[in-house]
């Protein structure tokens, strides 16, 4: 399997773990393309002694916070939080 197919895969599935969680669909997509580029980029923006695995899953959070164009008052509490392991879990499948 092609790296590309690889990636549409692991989108595909970011997209339906977001859907399942109540966000809308073009939404799900946005957010599932940040996540993918935030974590392929981690290694590159973090010094190698703050490479932890929580710090991974904080830094995806961040990205989904700040590329949402939802103001966060109008998000239930956590909805990040819940989202972002969910897509940690998939994007380990990624090369």
């Amino acid at each position: 399997m092609a790296q590309d197919d690889e990636t549409r895969g692991v989108r595909a599935a970011m997209c339906a773990a977001a859907v399942e969680e109540g966000w809308d669909a073009a939404l799900a997509q946005r957010l599932a393309d940040v996540a993918v580029r935030r974590w392929r980029s981690f290694e590159r923006r973090t010094r190698p002694n703050k490479r932890t695995p929580q710090a991974r899953l904080q830094d995806l959070i961040q990205g989904l916070r700040q590329a949402s164009p939802v103001d966060e008052i109008y998000l239930e509490p956590g909805d990040f939080e819940r989202l972002a392991p969910r897509f940690a879990g998939l994007l380990a499948e990624l090369p």
